[in-house]
């Protein structure tokens, strides 16, 4: 689908829902919705928003939770499809969604590490131990100069020149505390972490991802950290938390609380309580989310 879209003329943007399962049977009321949240966001320009078509393997999926696809909006100004894609999330009467790039670069999430026993306030020493770490590991080292040799068209020119990757990459190591789940106690403290993917390409994105979960982190006194990763969001739909955490749930008045009991096939079950608009924007996988 994105291959016929690119070659649609004038700017685009993706979308999909907050808080959905998918359906063919509910795609074109899912428009409607989208293109009422947008139209009512913006005040001026109306959106062409597109369905998807789902994929051949959406039939043989065993679970009735299917995640929605992307949509395609279009039909606005260049101006207007910034501005709806720096904003992100969307909230109104009419139905909640998040909003993209239609090209949008990739996420520098890695991973949770848990079993550390660092206070929350210890932000600089978890950041200083994922550093230390990468340069004292000699095959996680040395797979980042390998790497960025060949895959480095996301890193400005004037690293490139000046031939210091290594340092410049592993400098952009971010660190955040997070509960997990939202529970306090020290069985529940983890640390999502960050560092800058080099390239654009999926499958390199996925390869340096995935060498980099294997990096354990030994702190001696404060413990042994090791990976989390599986972690998907059934509201929002992002996998650096559970739908426990989402940040997005208090964002907006027209954004239900998570339910124990959901109706199977159920495609819209947020966004349709309250009046108004929210413009918040937290919870997309960037380096400094």
């Amino acid at each position: 689908m994105k291959e016929d879209w690119k070659f649609l003329p004038g700017p685009k943007a993706l979308a999909y829902p907050h808080d959905t399962s998918y359906s063919e049977d509910e795609k074109g009321h899912v428009v409607e919705q989208m293109e009422k949240a947008i139209a009512d966001f913006l005040t001026t320009q109306c959106p062409i928003v597109t369905p998807p078509k789902a994929t051949r393997s959406m039939e043989t999926r065993k679970t009735p939770n299917h995640r929605s696809w992307c949509y395609l909006v279009s039909n606005l100004s260049e101006e207007s499809t910034d501005l709806i894609c720096v904003e992100g999330f969307i909230s109104n009467v009419h139905t909640t969604l998040h909003i993209l790039h239609f090209d949008p670069l990739p996420s520098h999430y890695v991973e949770r590490i848990r079993n550390l026993l660092h206070e929350a306030n210890q932000k600089q020493s978890i950041k200083t131990l994922i550093r230390e770490t990468i340069l004292t590991k000699p095959n996680i080292r040395g797979f980042i100069l390998d790497f960025t040799a060949s895959h480095h068209d996301l890193i400005p020119h004037e690293v490139l020149t000046h031939g210091n990757i290594l340092t410049w990459t592993v400098n952009s190591v971010r660190a955040y505390h997070i509960q997990s789940g939202g529970k306090l106690g020290k069985s529940k403290l983890q640390w999502k972490w960050y560092i800058f993917t080099p390239m654009k390409d999926p499958e390199h994105v996925a390869t340096w991802t995935m060498t980099l979960l294997e990096v354990k982190f030994n702190t001696t006194v404060f413990g042994w950290g090791d990976s989390v990763a599986d972690h998907k969001c059934t509201r929002c739909k992002l996998t650096n938390h559970t739908e426990d955490e989402c940040p997005f749930t208090k964002q907006s008045d027209f954004i239900q609380p998570p339910s124990t009991n959901r109706k199977t096939g159920d495609c819209m079950r947020g966004g349709h309580r309250g009046r108004g608009n929210c413009r918040g924007r937290g919870g997309h996988r960037t380096l400094d989310n």
